[in-house]
């Protein structure tokens, strides 16, 4: 091997290396579906005291869904989550996992408008980042 096709061979792996450090790396995203900060929302409100119209100007939008159940009561529906991705991409490969929860919120107001119950889940609460994409 000459010294000029050693010159070649070594600029080749050298433009390589930086090609593919240019276009690789680490990525993190973080999704929120819906209000972002719902659970602290609805600390305020209060069953058997909040209106509907004092519910939906706490949580910020209006429900996904309201329905009405027997007795008069009508059901207000709200889900919310949270999804967060970690990866790593070299070239043409990307390995990513993402870990998402998501949360539904329901409250029921009785014939008055008054919020007589609600249920709230917290599967998206201190949603870890996951860093390994294969297996749990």
């Amino acid at each position: 091997m000459g010294r000029r096709s050693m010159v070649r061979t070594a600029v080749a792996v050298c433009l390589l290396t930086v090609s593919a450090s240019s276009v690789s790396g680490c990525l993190w995203r973080r999704a929120r579906t819906n209000i972002a900060d719902l659970h602290q929302r609805i600390g305020k409100v209060e069953t058997g005291r909040t209106t509907t119209d004092e519910l939906i100007s706490i949580l910020g939008s209006p429900p996904n869904n309201v329905f009405a159940i027997e007795g008069g009561r009508t059901v207000y529906l709200y889900t919310f989550g949270d999804s967060k991705t970690e990866g790593f991409n070299l070239i043409l490969i990307e390995i990513t996992k993402s870990n998402i929860g998501t949360d539904s919120a329901i409250f029921i107001a009785d014939q008055s408008g008054v919020i007589s119950e609600m249920f709230v889940s917290n599967n998206s609460q201190d949603l870890p980042w996951e860093f390994w994409a294969f297996g749990d």
